[in-house]
């Protein structure tokens, strides 16, 4: 039988306790905090967005928008120490995987970066590089060894300790307007023992059920 920890970042870099035997989201995830506690915003600034006030969201209330001050591209992100985990990814028996919503404007874009950080060894990343879904909500694209439908996966190298996970927007060429339609919603991010991805559910709850 399988065993998932979902790691957790808050503010700036939070150490994931759990030490794959646990089960823990990140920081807000899916924006209902309302706000966006957890992650850091560049400038122009992403915000956290309202369904009631005619925003897109793909569930619950709330959602991330790369938001106003464009043309050009905004960014967040949050860092997630994987210290806890050393032993099993040192040991080779660690992956990662990365699934959530993502929307855009027509013409404007988005971007799912993490990038893995191994001290005094070669680092790495997955990259969703920018897409477009044009007012439809669809999961992010797959980067690297791809095993979840609409979802990124693969095996953590040796000496990983730190990943950061970046969103962006970027405004059309032909988009004059300070409004970036890049929109996110319930971001997943998790380390697992072995390397198979059972189907992908769509909430934590459904994470969590598959490995009780």
């Amino acid at each position: 039988m399988k065993r998932i920890v979902l790691v957790v970042a808050l503010l700036a870099v939070v150490p994931s306790t759990a030490g794959a035997d646990g089960v823990l989201p990140f920081a807000n995830p899916d924006a209902e905090t309302g706000d966006l506690t957890g992650w850091v915003a560049s400038s122009p600034s992403f915000l956290a967005i309202r369904a009631s006030e005619g925003y897109p969201v793909f569930q619950g209330t709330w959602s991330f928008a790369a938001g106003s001050g464009g043309p050009g591209i905004s960014e967040m992100w949050q860092d997630i120490d994987l210290t806890p985990d050393e032993s099993c990814i040192d040991g080779g028996e660690c992956s990662f995987a990365l699934s959530g919503w993502t929307r855009t404007d027509p013409g404007d874009s988005a971007r799912v970066l993490l990038e893995f950080k191994r001290p005094g060894l070669p680092d790495y990343d997955c990259d969703s590089d920018y897409y477009v879904s044009d007012g439809v909500w669809t999961g992010i694209p797959a980067c690297g060894q791809s095993r979840w439908v609409g979802a990124s996966s693969g095996p953590l190298a040796v000496g990983t300790r730190m990943v950061r996970i970046t969103l962006f927007g970027k405004s059309a060429s032909t988009n004059g307007e300070s409004w970036i339609g890049a929109y996110f919603d319930t971001i997943q991010l998790a380390t697992f023992f072995g390397s198979g991805m059972p189907a992908r559910p769509q909430t934590w709850g459904g994470l969590k059920a598959l490995y009780r």
